[in-house]
């Protein structure tokens, strides 16, 4: 690429984020993209949507370590949004389900996004609104597959096996 498509590029995306910042700010949206991280978010999305998952299930969302998961949970149950219930078909395994202040959270985060999409609808023809769709889905797409590349051109070393002589 030459330099002038790179500053070009670079001057779009500032303007994007001109553009932008005035609906990011804290007062738009709650607290909730404010307060948390963004797996503190990832986080009570998943749990709003299935009401309870395992560590497993969450770090799994997450596309984290487990270890990663439980410092997350750690922190929404200190904050009283999700809480740790032991199964009852398995008194080893623990949930974790959503607490009615953390649905609460989501919820104000919907609606406030609820809003938008609704301006924006409105403010668009249908042909409008299924190019902006396609755009977007196709931008998705694209950082997606540029990731995997990315995750398929490292080398990863072979695992070493251990063995254990068990007389």
């Amino acid at each position: 690429m030459s330099e002038n498509s790179d500053s070009f590029n670079e001057e779009l995306l500032f303007t994007f984020f001109d553009c932008v910042k005035s609906i990011w700010n804290g007062e738009s949206w709650g607290s909730l993209l404010v307060d948390y991280s963004k797996n503190e978010i990832l986080a009570l999305v998943y749990l709003y949507r299935v009401k309870e998952a395992t560590m497993t299930e969450i770090a799994e969302y997450l596309g984290a370590p487990l270890n990663t998961a439980t410092g997350v949970i750690s922190r929404l149950e200190k904050k009283k949004l999700v809480s740790r219930v032991r199964s009852e078909q398995d008194r080893r395994v623990v949930n974790i389900a959503i607490q009615d202040e953390g649905m609460a959270e989501v919820r104000e985060c919907i609606d406030i996004m609820s809003e938008y999409y609704g301006t924006v609808c409105n403010s668009l023809s249908s042909e409008e609104m299924t190019l902006l769709m396609n755009i977007f889905t196709k931008f998705v797409y694209m950082v997606n597959s540029r990731k995997q590349k990315k995750t398929e051109n490292i080398i990863k070393p072979p695992k070493k096996v251990k063995r254990i002589t068990i007389e």
